[in-house]
């Protein structure tokens, strides 16, 4: 890794990795950095360039590393189809690991920080709380999914992949209908049996599925 000024000055090369160096990322307050590589790593660095610690736990390369707002949380995106969360000394706090394979891109809720987003090889996307709760999975891209940021006011996901598209997703109406399901999953047999039910109210949790 090599540290330029603006002008292109350099000012700093990182030597530690044994493979490609996939991924670099500042810590909010800028006096650290970390890097993830091919190596199945990440490294955590001072601006000074003092090697810190490395993060070992992958089955395989990791691809990009995030950092949440509150300067706390590491994510690490890995095509051993998991991310895994570090504080930012370098504990392991968790590993999530959904259906989406190959997990080459991850970032933070850019307002909190308590929700995940990550992308893989089978062109899917999954949410997840940092507490490892499985939010959802969006579905659109084909190919892998590179990169998927938040944007800066919390409201909208963009994504893009092999198949040469950016698709912005709609973050709010995402997780107003995750609520709605939940709350039907608690009520579809309440609606379905409870002989006070109208009708045309049992079947409520049915068409939420296609709206």
């Amino acid at each position: 890794m090599k540290l330029w000024k603006p002008d292109g000055t350099l000012l700093k090369t990182f030597k530690g990795h044994r493979a490609r160096v996939y991924d670099v990322d500042f810590t909010p307050d800028g006096k650290r950095r970390v890097s993830v590589s091919g190596d199945g790593t990440a490294r955590l660095w001072s601006l000074d360039g003092k090697f810190s610690k490395t993060l070992k736990g992958h089955g395989s390369g990791v691809w990009e590393v995030a950092i949440s707002p509150d300067d706390r949380t590491l994510a690490t995106a890995s095509r051993d189809d998991t991310i895994k969360l570090w504080t930012i000394d370098g504990t392991l706090l968790k590993t999530l690991k959904g259906n989406t394979r190959g997990l080459m891109a991850v970032d933070f809720f850019s307002r909190d920080g308590q929700i995940l987003v990550a992308g893989g090889s089978t062109g899917a996307l999954k949410l997840w709380k940092t507490d490892g709760t499985e939010i959802t999975t969006l579905t659109g891209h084909e190919g892998n999914v590179w990169g998927a940021v938040f944007s800066p006011d919390g409201k909208q996901i963009a994504s893009v992949g092999d198949d040469r598209t950016i698709i912005l997703w709609d973050l709010e109406r995402i997780l107003k209908l995750d609520e709605l399901a939940y709350a039907c999953d608690r009520l579809r047999d309440y609606l379905r049996t409870n002989a006070d039910v109208k009708e045309e109210d049992r079947h409520l949790c049915d068409r939420l599925k296609t709206d």
